[in-house]
């Protein structure tokens, strides 16, 4: 996960949310997943995606881009999503 720009915090969140086995077949399989844990955005999952072979219009990948744009905008102008 350090190879792919994520962080020592992000690390530990996504520790205490998956076992190590889970971690394997999350970046495996479908990585935009590790966006459910607190601190790990887009942005981030979005490398490990294109390192795993996600590519741009990857359907998971889109949805995964709508769901952050989605939460930007719930968290940051206040608008409802759940």
């Amino acid at each position: 996960l350090m190879a792919s720009h994520f962080n020592s915090r992000q690390i530990e969140n996504i520790r205490r949310t998956f076992s190590e086995e889970e971690i394997g077949k999350v970046v495996q399989t479908n990585p935009f997943l590790l966006m459910k844990v607190p601190g790990v955005g887009f942005n981030t999952v979005d490398k490990l995606g294109k390192n795993v072979g996600f590519n741009r219009i990857h359907p998971t990948r889109v949805w995964a881009g709508i769901l952050e744009i989605l939460k930007i905008e719930a968290n940051q102008k206040g608008h409802c999503f759940t």
